[in-house]
């Protein structure tokens, strides 16, 4: 992990992820799902986005926590990037630090972004009432699907972890 690099700012940003097991079901009800405009219209196309978004800044500091890392002020996402692509050249590899591994993914992210997105706005806001409409896993329902949380940063530095992209 990089010390001093994990925060970059996303102050205004959420997050709409969706845990794999929820968004394959979300899935599966969407493509079982006859609402009156399928028949009308025929392939119906859903976005798939969580309801209920949460800050990206509370899942950094979440993950900070969990790392022990400590509670750094956020840069852009530009500066960001540069610091870790300047990790690449003083190491010459990726090894074992794992921005340096997802350096590519990283990168793919700006190539479509206006500059002001490149300071910080990467999210696209997309429109759920048809999902919400066809998915009762999409409904709101907190029960059903809860917001990322802790537990959910828990779980992903876990796997993290065990695959190796984290000591």
């Amino acid at each position: 992990i990089l010390p001093g690099l994990m925060m970059w700012s996303f102050v205004s940003q959420e997050v709409s992820w969706i845990s794999l097991p929820h968004a394959s079901k979300a899935v599966y009800e969407m493509t079982n799902y006859t609402g009156p405009d399928t028949e009308k219209n025929g392939i119906e196309v859903y976005n798939l986005a969580h309801p209920k978004p949460v800050k990206w800044n509370a899942i950094m500091s979440a993950i900070s926590s969990k790392l022990s890392l400590p509670q750094s002020s956020p840069i852009p996402y530009s500066a960001w990037l540069e610091k870790v692509r300047a990790l690449r050249k003083d190491n010459g590899t990726s090894g074992n630090i794992g921005a340096l591994t997802l350096l590519p993914f990283f990168e793919s992210i700006t190539r479509n972004m206006t500059d002001g997105a490149k300071e910080g706005a990467i999210g696209v806001t997309m429109a759920l009432s048809k999902a919400k409409q066809a998915s009762k896993t999409l409904s709101g329902d907190d029960l059903v699907l809860p917001q990322l949380g802790e537990e959910d940063v828990k779980s992903w530095i876990g796997y993290w972890r065990k695959v190796g992209l984290l000591n």
